[in-house]
């Protein structure tokens, strides 16, 4: 019992924080801050943007808004949007190292988030259906 308890903040609470970096990112990205002070001029060519605006406004929706939800839902035993989540970032990040045919940190990162999520689905479903 206890060790379902302490699963369940954990996955909430993980799901919670990446849905807050997702916000802070494309808040970033809006105000073109930091590392998203220029946008890479090779990407211009291959995404048909000029600036980070689109992109920010993506991340903050799909994975911001997208985790608080599937936090929250899950807290409400809606356990399977932490698995969505997870699949669409592990989708979003390998289809642009795919698109802009180049790995990149920041996709090694989500990709590695989203097998964070994965994991933790995975063990709250197997601790769910054990009964413990």
């Amino acid at each position: 019992m206890l060790v379902k308890r302490n699963l369940k903040i954990v996955t909430f609470l993980v799901n919670f924080l990446f849905g807050i970096l997702g916000i802070i990112i494309g808040i970033m990205m809006l105000r073109e801050y930091g590392v998203f002070a220029e946008f890479p001029v090779e990407w211009v060519r291959v995404l048909r943007v000029e600036r980070w605006t689109l992109i920010g406004i993506y991340i903050m929706s799909v994975f911001g808004l997208g985790n608080i939800v599937a936090s929250v839902a899950f807290l409400k035993g809606k356990t399977v949007y932490v698995l969505m989540m997870s699949i669409v970032l592990f989708f979003s990040a390998s289809l642009q190292m795919i698109i802009l045919n180049e790995v990149l940190l920041i996709s090694v990162q989500a990709i590695f988030i989203s097998i964070i999520q994965l994991f933790l689905y995975l063990s709250t479903h197997f601790v769910e259906k054990k009964g413990g």
